[in-house]
């Protein structure tokens, strides 16, 4: 797992902010974030074992949900 809160927005009890990734056992990205006061929009995104992309979703600074897409 890496984390960094550094320059991390502040959305109350929200873990997820500021920059993050989460492995699997085996090396392969599982899960990241990217959601601080730098950029306009943030993300989040979620792989399956095989390290492919299952779903995206972007927030605004706000912390709404602006875009969440799912892929097969």
């Amino acid at each position: 797992m890496e984390l960094n809160y550094e320059d991390a927005l502040d959305w109350g009890d929200e873990q997820e902010v500021g920059v993050g990734k989460v492995y699997n056992k085996d090396g392969t990205l599982k899960y990241e974030w990217n959601l601080t006061t730098k950029n306009s929009t943030g993300f989040k995104k979620s792989y399956n074992r095989y390290g492919q992309l299952v779903r995206e979703v972007r927030y605004n600074s706000s912390g709404e949900i602006i875009q969440d897409k799912t892929f097969e």
